[in-house]
């Protein structure tokens, strides 16, 4: 792009250049593998039995199905 878009437009291009914005340095490191290892096991893990235990009819489901697995072991065994 060899054209300047503010070469007729003095005032834009004036008040572009006196716009300044300070830019903080953070230190860029790469984490190393003890530390990458740690954070993955840190992560914390979506707990697949939610969606069952969000309804009401759910939580009857979930208080009545040990109940239920409970009989059917008894009468098998």
């Amino acid at each position: 792009m060899n054209q300047d878009p503010f070469k007729y437009e003095e005032q834009l291009k004036h008040f572009l250049d006196s716009y300044h914005v300070e830019m903080p340095e953070f230190p860029v490191e790469k984490p190393g593998r003890w530390q990458r290892l740690i954070q993955w096991l840190a992560t914390p893990v979506k707990n697949p039995l939610d969606p069952l235990v969000e309804t009401v009819r759910s939580y009857s489901l979930a208080g009545t199905l040990p109940i239920v697995l409970g009989l059917v072991i008894a009468v098998i065994t």
